[in-house]
């Protein structure tokens, strides 16, 4: 018997349920602008919801102790390690969408229980992680810390200062590292983006309320230029600015400039690269978007233990980091 009907798409998956319906369907702790624990990992303490991107109006998943975001489409392709299409066949299946799947080859994920949320609130949508800050004078602690990678107080500017403590929303505040910073970005609407910075902690070392299109010290760079580093952390990015090179940052690797700004800098620039971590994720990344934009990309040799320029510079000092900065550009 022949069968009829929509094809298994991605355009005809999103005209049945919403991203917000398959977040909830597979996950239903999930909640926007609420944190609950962790699907990738043991998590105790509660580090992972949903927020709504003031860019592109999606719903993205947070992960505030990773410092990864991503869709829904990232979301289930990470935490059952399938193919896009096998996971397109899971939806289709799980959720009944009864789209016609002509592979036949039998899909080895176990079937999904759950229900869908029919009626999803719309004031969901408009809820948002606010994320505070307790600030603390300057000590010397701070001075030896970020002073080790070649950067000065007046370097990391007002938007980059030490913190005692945070806490989202007006839920219980936290007690900080003895080493712990706010980046501070802008304003979004009445929500203030920023990011925690915890160097030495192992479970808590990032939360951030930010989206995956935030461009670190665009606003700080000349208007041209011969060229352009594209990293991603702002310790990175003022480790080559006290080097004296122009860079910007973006949230993190997985993460990339909008469209639109990557095309104006293109314009200001006569080359731009790409100077990500010297790992699998900085690698896989670099390679990624470098073939995309038709740009370089640079990274720590390979059998040196550091990943990335701020772990060189503060391994081997000025003149051996910027003798490596001379070889790879």
């Amino acid at each position: 018997m022949f069968k009829f009907g929509d094809p298994l798409t991605l355009n005809n998956v999103l005209k049945k349920v919403s991203p917000l319906q398959i977040f909830k369907f597979y996950y239903p702790k999930l909640n926007v602008g609420k944190v609950t624990n962790s699907p990738f990992r043991e998590d105790n303490t509660p580090s992972f919801g949903l927020f709504v991107s003031k860019d592109s109006q999606e719903v993205l998943y947070n992960d505030l102790k990773g410092g990864d975001s991503g869709n829904w489409i990232k979301f289930l392709t990470k935490l059952y390690s399938v193919t896009f299409i096998d996971m397109l066949r899971m939806i289709n299946r799980d959720m009944t969408l009864e789209l016609m799947d002509y592979n036949s080859t039998p899909l080895k994920i176990e079937r999904v229980k759950s229900k869908i949320i029919e009626n999803v609130d719309a004031e969901l949508l408009k809820y948002e992680l606010e994320l505070h800050v307790q600030r603390r004078h300057w000590k010397q602690c701070d001075t030896d810390y970020w002073g080790s990678y070649g950067i000065t107080k007046e370097l990391l500017g007002k938007d980059t200062y030490p913190i005692s403590a945070y806490w989202f929303n007006n839920w219980t505040s936290v007690i900080v590292d003895k080493h712990a910073y706010a980046y501070d970005f802008y304003f979004d609407g009445k929500i203030f983006r920023r990011k925690i910075y915890q160097p030495f902690s192992i479970t808590d070392k990032w939360k951030t309320n930010l989206d995956t299109l935030v461009i670190d010290g665009i606003k700080d760079i000349p208007k041209m230029g011969k060229l352009l580093i594209i990293t991603k952390s702002r310790k990175d990015r003022l480790v080559l600015k006290s080097l004296g090179y122009t860079a910007i940052a973006t949230n993190n690797e997985s993460s990339w400039i909008p469209n639109y700004n990557f095309k104006k800098l293109s314009k200001r620039y006569d080359k731009i690269i790409i100077f990500f971590d010297n790992d699998e994720a900085g690698m896989l990344n670099s390679h990624k978007f470098s073939k995309k934009y038709n740009i370089s990309r640079i990274f720590i040799p390979e059998g040196n233990p550091e990943k990335d320029i701020a772990d060189y510079r503060f391994n081997y000092g000025n003149l051996l980091t910027k003798r490596l900065l001379n070889q790879l550009i």
